[in-house]
């Protein structure tokens, strides 16, 4: 699952240790905030494996099929029984942590003589649409004040003993840890912010619209912004936000005799060097060819598989 796509990581600071048979920890530091997983190749789905990831620093998004996202976020710790809705992931930002990953075949001795089944606490997972979170408790904030202090071996090992833990806990239905499914709430508060947000950017795409500015305007953090954005509209905030302006742009160009500059500055854009290029990533020409052959031929905006 994420161990196979974290191997395949070049950029990818990694310790890859056995601690108890049966399962291997992974230290690992993600360098630069446009690193992406290599997810070309479909996930390996093997029902008789399990990960949990411990994210010390920045965030982890998951897309899923229709347009489903899954965010890690700061200590917050996900466990992984199902990868096979999994699209892609892309590390928002600078990501450091450590997973711990399973073979349930292996003689686990640990959890036998502790009396725990590994395979309950996958069918909760499973229950969850194979990806669930412990996020915002008292044990995980208290997991990783200490998680803090280690050498990055000591946190392979120590991650590896909370995870027997978290699977005892889980086991006996211990009140202090409740999974949680990872996916966007359309009831929670914040996403209504995020909402609000999102009109308001419909709205003023003439402006210089940036995220701290927006962020400063609806009382919100930069971080939830961008994870609560992506769960929702299923795509970071820049990208929507070019491929908005260029779609509001096109129209324009179809339905009105301004210049390209005026144009260009009705959807954000000081001068036209930079909204050429732009404009043309989206829609394999420039702004003047695209009026003039619009005229006998359909365009549409060309796929935009990565980052804009």
């Amino acid at each position: 699952m994420l161990a196979q796509y974290l191997r395949k990581v070049n950029t990818a600071q990694t310790l890859w240790s056995d601690v108890m048979p049966g399962i291997q920890t992974c230290c690992f530091v993600l360098g630069q905030p446009t690193d992406v997983f290599p997810l070309s190749l479909p996930p390996e789905v093997d029902p008789m494996h399990f990960e949990v990831l411990f994210c010390r620093k920045g965030s982890l998004i998951l897309e899923q099929a229709q347009n489903r996202c899954i965010t890690l976020g700061e200590q917050d710790i996900m466990l992984l029984s199902d990868c096979s809705s999994l699209c892609s992931a892309e590390v928002d930002v600078c990501l450091e942590g450590v997973l711990i990953t399973i073979d349930v075949r292996e003689n686990f001795c640990t959890l036998r003589d502790l009396r725990c089944d590994l395979k309950t606490v996958i069918h909760c997972v499973d229950s969850c649409g194979g990806c669930a979170g412990l996020k915002n408790t008292v044990w995980t904030q208290a997991m990783f004040a200490v998680l803090e202090g280690l050498t990055t071996t000591e946190q392979g090992e120590y991650c590896t003993y909370k995870t027997v833990e978290i699977i005892y806990l889980l086991c006996k239905q211990n009140q202090m840890l409740t999974l949680v499914p990872y996916s966007a709430s359309i009831n929670d508060p914040m996403a209504h912010r995020v909402r609000d947000m999102h009109a308001y950017m419909e709205q003023h795409l003439q402006e210089k619209l940036t995220i701290s500015v927006l962020c400063n305007r609806f009382y919100i953090s930069p971080t939830s912004f961008k994870k609560y954005f992506r769960c929702i509209y299923g795509r970071p905030v820049h990208r929507w936000l070019q491929q908005r302006r260029m779609e509001k742009a096109a129209q324009q160009l179809l339905r009105s005799d301004a210049t390209v500059l005026h144009i260009a500055q009705a959807v954000g854009y000081d001068g036209l060097s930079q909204f050429h290029a732009t404009f043309k990533r989206f829609y394999g020409c420039t702004p003047k060819q695209y009026r003039s052959a619009s005229k006998s031929v359909d365009l549409q905006p060309i796929p935009q598989n990565g980052k804009v």
